[in-house]
């Protein structure tokens, strides 16, 4: 999906295609673990699949901020952008998204693993169902802020003007 999005005109898609690419693969491996791992019930295999959420968290969390620096650098970020008058959009796609999205579940993965010698049955379902509902999150952010900046003009404008933050 990323792929597809990055190989658009749409500037919030455009402006950061690896950090786009890796965020949406980072997610998909999360999103698998905590699924498998809601069927575990304090077994190895259900903390290695919790670890295996952190580590794709940690990396959809790296891949997040790199994309929020590409669009703060190439003027699609509202931030840099202060002529977008409704950012709300993206403004939910930079700073919801990887909070709730990426911080509780990963705060909740980490306690789970580090609080309780057994994995926790509760606070690992918790965690699980936060990455799932942080994973569709994001998805629905990036398409949504993405819709957001191809309408708005000075945003396309601006971000065609200058040069794409990554080749590719």
């Amino acid at each position: 999906t990323a792929a597809l999005f990055s190989a658009t005109s749409t500037p919030l898609w455009a402006a950061a295609p690896r950090a786009l690419s890796v965020r949406f693969a980072a997610a998909a491996v999360a999103t698998a673990a905590a699924a498998l791992g809601l069927g575990q019930r304090r077994t190895r295999i259900g903390r290695d699949l919790d670890g295996l959420a952190v580590a794709a968290l940690m990396a959809e969390l790296t891949a997040t901020l790199a994309a929020d620096e590409a669009y703060r650098r190439t003027g699609v970020s509202p931030a840099a952008n202060p002529s977008v008058a409704n950012a709300s959009a993206t403004e939910s796609n930079s700073l919801a998204s990887p909070g709730l999205g990426v911080l509780l579940p990963l705060g909740l993965q980490v306690a789970s693993l580090l609080l309780t010698r057994r994995r926790s049955d509760w606070l690992a379902g918790a965690a699980s169902l936060a990455v799932l509902g942080g994973s569709l999150a994001m998805r629905c952010g990036v398409i949504t802020a993405g819709n957001e900046t191809a309408r708005r003009p000075e945003v396309n404008l601006h971000f065609t003007r200058g040069a794409r933050s990554e080749p590719g």
